[in-house]
């Protein structure tokens, strides 16, 4: 039997971060207390900061009612699961995993450049994390990126985060959902959203989206949970040609148009 190597890997070190969790919350006297009366999706963006917002959860939430992140990594159906509700559900899910789950939805923006720029550094240059896409060559061009025919690159770069929150994140979601409709919908079906994510924000004010989940869940304040940016050295948008410029721009059209209508409502 052959054993993928990356996905051990990658259970090695969830397993372990999830010890550590246990660990901490068996030691702390005030370990999380926050209860839940229905499921509650944290649609984790790419690159957006669901990294820190996970780790943020777990320090809210108590261990009981996480859904073990690995099985959720192939992008399963809900009704799939078959778990008992309440249960916390963490990972690059789309808007119709969390409708179909009948959730509390939270989730976390980013401006749209910066975004695309940091997932372009970290997919090239990961350091010593996963890669999020892998195989990708360190010396692989910025518009060699954007412009790459592979689906794990193109449905993280193609308006990413107006797809996630009209529908789903993967490829395949994407192809679903174009049997059905066009794809010139997902802005105002993103848009239509909006109003029905009970804890929206962006990463640039990750403060304030603490501050409104204490306020709901209970709790006190959480020390920094914010991890630290593997790709801040990054390529800036400053430092792009107008062919980039250009390219980068198309690529999160209307992606800009959901960011801001976010900003519009904090």
């Amino acid at each position: 039997m052959r054993f993928n190597r990356n996905i051990l890997r990658s259970q090695f070190y969830y397993y372990r971060r999830w010890y550590r969790d246990r660990l901490r919350q068996a030691m702390s006297s005030s370990g999380p207390s926050a209860k839940l009366e229905r499921n509650f999706v944290f649609l984790h963006i790419p690159k957006a900061g669901g990294s820190s917002t996970r780790d943020f959860f777990k320090r809210v939430f108590p261990a009981h009612y996480m859904y073990p992140e690995p099985k959720l990594g192939r992008f399963p159906e809900y009704a799939s699961l078959k778990v008992r509700p309440p249960k916390v559900f963490m990972s690059h899910l789309g808007y119709r995993f969390a409708e179909d789950a009948n959730a509390t939805k939270a989730t976390l923006l980013r401006h749209p450049v910066e975004r695309l720029l940091s997932l372009y550094s970290y997919s090239v240059n990961p350091g010593k994390r996963r890669a999020l896409i892998g195989g990708l060559p360190a010396d692989m061009s910025l518009m060699e990126f954007l412009q790459s025919p592979l689906p794990a690159v193109q449905m993280n770069i193609d308006n990413a985060q107006c797809w996630q929150l009209a529908y789903g994140y993967s490829h395949r979601e994407r192809r679903v959902f174009c049997k059905e409709q066009s794809a010139a919908n997902i802005l105002p079906l993103a848009l239509a959203n909006l109003d029905h994510i009970e804890h929206l924000g962006v990463i640039e004010q990750f403060e304030l989206f603490k501050t409104q989940i204490l306020d709901c869940y209970g709790g006190t304040a959480v020390k920094n949970t914010r991890r630290v940016n593997v790709t801040e050295q990054r390529l800036q948008y400053s430092e792009l040609t107008d062919e980039e410029r250009a390219a980068v721009d198309d690529s999160v059209r209307q992606d800009m148009v959901l960011y801001e209508s976010v900003l519009g409502r904090l």
